[in-house]
């Protein structure tokens, strides 16, 4: 009786758990699927294939659908013709309750491409699917590559697009937008003007067209920034900016006022682009802003013009302003100017006053700043590896991947008792700053940060917001976001450096896009050793691209440190500081 009553139950685990596998693949990957074995044979091949497959299918028709799911699949992967018209075929024939089958036919259509497959998916798979299985549509036809189902994407399919439900009107411009195809324009100024297209498709659709800067669209697009919705405020923005289309130059002067931050802060970025300093007296207003990304965009905007116009108005900053804001009007007056005094304003108005008056403005090269740098004394503010900590919404950032564990040699005036926290100062003694005795000790990679990050954690004022992340091949944030310094929290956070331990590869790019995620991050503090070996990306062009994008509203100040990089990672490194704000430490 156990034996008899078994059996069902096992062929209903095996059931659910075949029905899963097949579901994944059309649950989305960005990489597009190898060919199927099937597709690589020849002609005779595939009709000797065909053939096979085709009695099989017949065989299986009163089948449950997990039970038919392979020879389906095949029959897609197979790119026949003949195959193709079968499936179709038949799936007009099939009960369109079952739910998994229908998704099966859709994966298979998606395997084979075919003009007539891409358009049955694209018409009666929105239909057939609850919207929560759309993403499915998008993934199995993510890289339509037919040219004759691309044909009628581009050229026809899309008009289909205005009458469809929102969330269907997205996975068909996903669809679209895989082709890669540049006849997508049309398509793109067809519906840029369609209202019954939602805010999202018509970012989609601002994107295609500022990606291959058509000008022509460049009215539409404008009309687009009456709409009152963030995002799309600010694609138009771009758009506009990239098509170079000065005849709107008024929109961005409006948008200086916009309600949404962030627009404003891409308003501030375009105008500094142009590098018109008869522009300036619309941006000083802003370094009242409530926002600080607003703020942080026109102090770069002021160093942007540079001359003598800008700097009291960054003297001016230091002296309201606090925190970020403060260190980034610091670090313009040192471009501009040469000078290093930190974020004291009293010496700054004194040599303004005096000596400044007089100065030529004419801004420094990026080794002159590294080298003053390098120089930086300043016993006010915590120091993590010569950087300033002057931000109070604060992430360090430490790899604690395998290579961590190599060997590296530091100075023995590092190691001394002087270079421990005294009240109000942090790092080596200020007697002995930047003091070389030449004698050098061994020691791990990880030992070196864990005491690094101790000086710098011990000397971080009470009330700072503060997070540590350690990655290798993943990350774990210490805290689930910033926490409140006290000193119960610094001796916490004392005792979590210390547990530090090395091993795993480096995961460089989901790490920092996961410290960016955090809403009040405003600085961050990123040491590696290494070039990236995991990780959604890992080339050093996409990295960049992406944490660019991510960081157009956010203007979070990226600084690097580097333990003995090589030419790869050197690159990402200082590219990594240099496009965000921040400084890079070579060790």
């Amino acid at each position: 009786m156990r034996a008899r009553g078994f059996a069902p139950a096992v062929w209903m685990v095996i059931g659910a758990i075949a029905f899963l596998a097949a579901s994944w693949p059309l649950r989305g990957q960005d990489e597009e699927p190898a060919p199927a074995p099937e597709a690589e044979l020849d002609a005779e091949g595939k009709q000797q294939r065909f053939r096979e497959l085709s009695r099989l299918f017949q065989a299986e028709l009163a089948k449950a659908a997990w039970e038919r799911e392979p020879t389906i699949t095949a029959l897609g992967a197979l790119r026949h013709e003949p195959a193709t018209q079968l499936l179709l075929r038949q799936f007009d024939r099939e009960s369109k309750e079952d739910t998994a089958l229908i998704k099966f036919y859709l994966g298979a259509f998606g395997k084979s491409q075919h003009r007539d497959a891409v358009k049955k998916a694209l018409t009666d798979g929105f239909r057939l699917l609850k919207e929560e299985d759309f993403p499915a549509i998008a993934a199995a036809f993510a890289r339509v590559k037919d040219p004759d189902a691309v044909k009628w994407l581009v050229e026809t399919g899309w008009g289909s697009i205005p009458t469809l439900p929102p969330r269907a009107q997205e996975t068909f411009l996903r669809v679209l937008l895989g082709t890669d195809d540049p006849r997508m324009l049309r398509a793109a100024n067809g519906l840029i003007a369609e209202e019954t297209c939602g805010p999202q498709i018509q970012i989609e659709l601002v994107r295609i067209l500022r990606r291959y800067k058509d000008n022509s669209s460049a009215r539409k697009i404008a009309r687009l920034y009456r709409l009152r919705d963030r995002d799309l405020q600010v694609e138009v923005l771009l758009a506009l900016r990239d098509m170079e289309a000065t005849e709107h130059s008024q929109t961005f002067i409006d948008a200086l006022k916009n309600s949404y931050w962030q627009v404003r802060t891409i308003a501030v970025d375009i105008l500094r682009d142009t590098h018109q300093a008869e522009l300036m007296p619309l941006l000083v207003p802003l370094l009242e802003d409530p926002v600080v990304q607003v703020q942080v965009a026109v102090v770069q905007a002021l160093r942007a013009v540079g001359g003598k116009t800008v700097v009291p108005h960054l003297i001016a900053a230091l002296e309201s302003e606090h925190g970020r804001v403060q260190d980034d009007a610091s670090d313009a007056l040192l471009w501009l100017t040469g000078k290093d005094f930190g974020p004291d304003h009293v010496t700054w108005s004194e040599w303004w006053k005096g000596e400044g008056q007089n100065a030529e403005i004419k801004g420094i090269s990026r080794e002159q700043y590294d080298e003053l740098r390098k120089k930086r004394e300043d016993a006010t503010t915590g120091v993590y590896y010569g950087l300033r900590i002057i931000s109070q919404y604060i992430c360090f950032v430490v790899d604690v991947s395998a290579s961590m564990d190599e060997p590296y040699q530091v100075y023995e005036e590092e190691e001394s008792p002087g270079s421990e926290r005294r009240e109000g100062a942090t790092g080596l003694d200020p007697a002995r700053r930047g003091e070389r005795t030449g004698n050098r000790v061994q020691r791990r990679k990880i030992d070196v940060a864990r005491r690094e990050l101790t000086r710098a954690v011990s000397g971080i004022p009470d009330g700072t917001h503060f997070n540590i992340i350690k990655f290798s091949s993943q990350f774990e944030p210490w805290k689930p976001g910033l926490i409140v310094m006290d000193e119960r929290v610094r001796g916490e956070a004392l005792a979590y450096v210390r547990d530090l331990a090395s091993g795993g590869t480096t995961n460089i790019y989901d790490t920092l896009a996961h410290a960016m995620g955090d809403p009040d991050v405003n600085t961050i503090y990123f040491l590696s050793d290494g070039a990236p070996t995991a990780g959604t990306y890992q080339d050093t062009a996409t990295i960049l691209a992406r944490i660019a994008e991510a960081n157009q509203t956010r203007k979070i100040k990226i600084h690097t440190i580097g333990f003995h990089l090589d030419t790869v990672a050197t690159e990402l490194m200082s590219k990594l500081a240099e496009e965000n704000f921040g400084s890079f430490v070579p060790r």
